[in-house]
Parts: structure tokens; C-alpha cells; sequence
């Protein structure tokens, strides 16, 4: 994997984690209302807004990706981003990794190496 296609994943699974991440802080720091006024609230959330922008950039970058490396490959390349979610989510908010996401983890992981080799 050349130096670029290796910058433009990373860059891409960054934005895609931090644009989760501020989705889900978007999500709870507007659940103290109810209907219209949650939503109302939740399109107001800089958090939201954040994870917009941050998820467009991850996008320029994921066509920039996409004309580098094929797309079954980036498909699986790009599944990377299930691993760093799940951890942020572990250490940012306290869910739990049971033993069948650790497992899924592993085999992501494996196949991610796997591809990344070819």
C-alpha cells in the first residue's frame, strides 16, 4: 500500500469515527426533550453540525481513495472504521465490548491485514 492510499485511509477512518462520535454526542445531549422539541434541539446541536462537516470531509477523501485503489478492496479496507467506533464507544461513552464484538474485531482486523497484503 503506497504512502498516499495509506494517508487518504487513515484520514477517512478518522473523519468517519469523529463524525460518529459527534453524531452520538449529538444524540444525547438533545434527549432531554421530547418530539418536535428534541428535534428541534438536535438541529440546533453543534455536535450534529460537527459530524456534517466532518463526514464531508471524510467523503472528498473516500472519492480520492476510491480513485486509488479498487473498490472491493476499499469496501474492505473501509470496514476498519466498525473497529475505532467500537472503541470510541468503549472509552467515550462506556459500552460494552462483549466477547462476540471482540471477535468481530479480531476477524475485521484480520481481514483488513489480509487485503491491505495484496
Amino acid at each position: 500500500m503506497s504512502t498516499l492510499i495509506f494517508f487518504l485511509w487513515l484520514i477517512n477512518i478518522a473523519c468517519d469515527t469523529v463524525g460518529q462520535i459527534a453524531f452520538k454526542y449529538a444524540a444525547i445531549t438533545s434527549n432531554d426533550e421530547k418530539g418536535l422539541n428534541y428535534w428541534q434541539k438536535l438541529f440546533g446541536n453543534m455536535w450534529l453540525w460537527l459530524g456534517f462537516g466532518v463526514y464531508f470531509i471524510g467523503f472528498v477523501f473516500w472519492l480520492a481513495f476510491l480513485s486509488e485503489v479498487s473498490l472491493s478492496k476499499s469496501i474492505l479496507l473501509g470496514s476498519f472504521n466498525i473497529i475505532t467506533v467500537m472503541i470510541a464507544g468503549r472509552v467515550l461513552f462506556k459500552e460494552h465490548l462483549t466477547p462476540f464484538r471482540l471477535i468481530g474485531i479480531f476477524f475485521i482486523t484480520l481481514g483488513v491485514v489480509l487485503v491491505g497484503l495484496t
